[in-house]
């Protein structure tokens, strides 16, 4: 037995001993708990958590019978009762727990409080209120609820007056403080505390937002008023709420009502001049911005005045306001750039314009990329027909914005529309369009650039020159590139251009003069010698063969040992039908240049050029004896129609001489015919490689023994080899023999025979 077995055998046994023991276990603790019980224990927490009250209260009533002194079970119970409104019940459980002070948590007591209040024991209540108030509970919304039932049952002032204190430690640190704040002004008015009251609203008023809450605030403000008439700090807060809500005339007539010379608060100054300034009251604003100024000691505090004031004015579009706060914040501090830009649009509309334009410049100098104060200053400079001033803004404008194309088409435009063609001017507009891909509109401003412009103009007409050919106009190209090679004759890139544009208009004879002119100069430079010949390539490409010739001539009286050339020159003659002066120029390359050994090829197009042209004036020949019934006619068309096959077979046109050879062979009469036509059909054949055909029409025999000797063992050879090709030796051999009779030496006979196993 191994370790493995072994360990196995261990474990079964513990596990055994294990399961034994739990049994006995349960056995004992069944037999001591009743299954009720034991249900209870398991589906207490469960049926609770789930909301099964009825279902939980059975479990948990028999749980507290077994143990009384739990105070869970006992917690449990009293929040059924509760949940099932059973409060007299609850009651009793909770009184259980309120004299256990670490059970007492924010539940029970939430929960104490409800079924004190529903039982109608109030002192209960207010006990169990001041307790729960005392604990940290996260609900606020609870926490609410309970402050209102303990106002709800708060017999004398200085029990609501405890709860105010309460819920005023807790507003300060509840995250949302204004419906407890709202509880304590509800108080204080219950207990008749003005003053309280209006305390807490001036706290409520730092969390309101939305204008429900102003609303509310200003109708708590009012009950202020009227349990205290003569209480100025609540007219203050109505005029500082009317002045949030933007209701500025029912605001300035609170605040007129209690303003005085020598009032020192800041916020309720600041205020009226704001309804004022709303209510356009204008003259009542500056009186309190006077009184506010003299409080205001310190330069920050007056810069914090008008920056308000200036808020106002913008909110009112009042130009007045602002202009007037401008003028005071200049006093003391420069401007920023954007109220600067506002002051000197105020000053403009005021026809203040050269106030505005010293302010508009000054912030051009400190800041040459904002582009709003540009389009500021270029309104007034067309306005004013500043001219100089619109050019240096403009080159200002152009060197900062680079690319706001549009704006400077448009600026500069309107300057040429005003003043004329300013060269400077003319080339921005060129340069814009070219940007902008617009070649036609930049071509049209570099021309008037050019007929303005007194300077150095040979660059812009190289760059106008390819401007046109780009745009296909090129006879203005070619008229821009003449006036420059007036200033530079020797320019071959100038020449190259001109022809290249005089090819392109079809005047290739101009463009011809230009590259003589250019190889009598410089003899060795290669593009030109090149661009020449090319022009009788194309003249030759166009079949215009005679002019090719032309010109391929005045370049031979410059080259006249160029090999190049002269074969040209056989290629055109022989394109032209002239077969003698082509094979002339042919030998001529030869002796120029021995190396070009593939010229031999070229002569051997000739000669077939020289066989087609024969094979042409035989069909000619044939077709007019077409028709015609005369014997001697007839056979004089087979003598013709044999010597056009031999053309064919001579010119590789197999096929062709195949079909006219079968043809002569069958119809002719005469031997002297019939004896090459058959010994051409067998030759073609074999060419072609139709043994199989060519044996067909042996069958009928060799039938030529009188031709002549030649023709004779010509068609012998071919009809061995056609039996040697299809396998048949014994005929080879009889074929063989046959033609040795004749000629010993005839060909390789012999040989071939010695192959087949025959000896000769």
């Amino acid at each position: 037995m191994d370790s493995y077995q072994i360990g196995i055998i261990v474990i079964s046994v513990v596990f055994f001993i294990i399961i034994i023991t739990c049994g006995i276990y349960f056995l004992q603790y069944y037999h001591k708990y009743p299954p009720i019980y034991l249900r209870s224990r398991m589906f207490s927490g469960v049926a609770f958590n789930l909301g099964l009250n009825k279902r939980a209260l059975k479990f948990y009533t028999v749980l507290h019978r077994k143990h009384a002194e739990k105070n869970l079970y006992i917690k449990r119970l009293a929040i059924l009762y509760f949940r099932m409104m059973n409060y007299e019940y609850a009651d009793n459980y909770l009184k259980m727990l309120l004299n256990i002070p670490e059970e007492l948590d924010a539940e029970i007591l939430y929960i104490q409080v409800k079924v004190s209040h529903e039982l109608f024991k109030y002192e209960d209540v207010l006990k169990g209120v001041k307790l729960y108030l005392k604990l940290d509970d996260e609900l606020l919304k609870r926490r609410i609820e309970i402050l209102e039932i303990g106002a709800q049952v708060a017999e004398d002032l200085e029990e609501i007056e405890d709860l105010i204190i309460i819920s005023e430690k807790l507003s300060e640190v509840s995250s949302e403080p204004l419906p407890i704040l709202e509880k304590i002004v509800k108080y204080s008015l219950f207990i008749k505390n003005p003053v309280k009251a209006l305390e807490n609203l001036y706290v409520m008023r730092t969390y309101a937002e939305s204008p429900e809450i102003l609303e509310s605030m200003l109708s708590y403000a009012d009950s202020v008023l009227r349990l205290s008439p003569d209480l100025d700090e609540a007219i203050r807060f109505i005029g500082m709420v009317l002045t949030d809500k933007e209701e500025y005339s029912a605001a300035s007539v609170r605040f007129r009502s209690i303003l005085k010379e020598d009032s020192e608060d800041r916020e309720f100054l600041e205020y009226s001049i704001r309804a004022f300034l709303g209510s356009g009251l204008k003259k009542e604003a500056v009186d309190v911005m006077n009184i506010l100024e003299k409080l205001l000691g310190t330069r920050t505090e007056k810069i914090e005045l008008y920056d308000k004031i200036e808020k106002i004015g913008l909110s009112l579009g009042d130009e007045d306001i602002l202009l007037d706060v401008y003028r005071n914040w200049r006093g003391i501090e420069e401007l920023s750039p954007d109220k600067l830009k506002r002051y000197s649009v105020i000053l403009l509309r005021r026809d203040r314009i050269d106030d505005a334009i010293d302010i508009l410049e000054g912030l051009l100098k400190a800041n040459e990329e904002d582009l709003e104060n540009y389009v500021i200053l270029f309104d007034i400079y067309f306005d004013l027909k500043k001219e100089e001033s619109l050019r240096q803004l403009l080159r200002k404008f152009r060197y900062n914005f680079k690319s706001r194309l549009d704006d400077r088409l448009e600026y500069s435009i309107k300057f040429i529309s005003l003043w004329g063609n300013d060269p400077e001017i003319l080339e921005d507009i060129a340069r814009i369009y070219e940007e902008k891909g617009d070649l036609f509109n930049k071509v049209q401003y570099i021309e008037e650039f050019l007929r303005a412009f007194k300077g150095d103009r040979l660059p812009y007409l190289f760059e106008l020159s390819d401007d046109y050919v780009k745009l296909e106009r090129h006879v203005d190209a070619i008229n821009v590139l003449v006036k420059i090679n007036e200033r530079q004759p020797d320019d071959l890139e100038i020449l190259y251009k001109l022809s290249k544009l005089y090819i392109a208009i079809d005047r290739h004879k101009i463009a011809f003069g230009i590259f003589k002119e250019i190889l009598k100069k410089y003899p060795g430079e290669k593009k030109a010698y090149n661009s020449a010949l090319d022009i009788v390539y194309h003249y030759q490409n166009q079949g215009e063969l005679e002019d090719g010739l032309e010109f391929l001539f005045e370049l031979i009286t410059l080259f006249p040992q160029d090999p190049v050339l002269v074969e040209k020159l056989g290629d055109l003659y022989a394109n032209l039908g002239r077969i003698d002066d082509s094979k002339k120029a042919y030998l001529k390359v030869v002796e120029l240049d021995p190396s070009r050994i593939y010229i031999s090829d070229k002569l051997n197009r000739l000669n077939i050029l020289v066989e087609e042209a024969e094979i042409k004036k035989l069909k000619d020949k044939i077709e007019k004896l077409r028709g015609l019934k005369s014997d001697i006619l007839k056979e004089e068309k087979n003598i013709l129609e044999l010597e056009l096959a031999q053309r064919y077979k001579e010119t590789g046109k197999y096929p062709e001489a195949l079909e006219l050879f079968l043809l002569i062979y069958k119809r002719s009469e005469k031997e002297s015919v019939r004896a090459p036509a058959f010994d051409g059909l067998l030759d073609v054949s074999i060419r072609l490689k139709k043994y199989t055909f060519a044996r067909d029409i042996l069958r009928s025999g060799i039938e030529f023994e009188k031709a002549e000797p030649k023709i004779y063992l010509s068609i012998l050879y071919n009809s061995f080899i056609i039996y040697e090709h299809l396998g048949e030796k014994k005929k080879c051999a009889q074929l063989g023999i046959e033609i040795l009779s004749h000629d010993t030496e005839y060909r390789d006979i012999k040989k071939r025979l010695s192959l087949l196993g025959y000896s000769a």
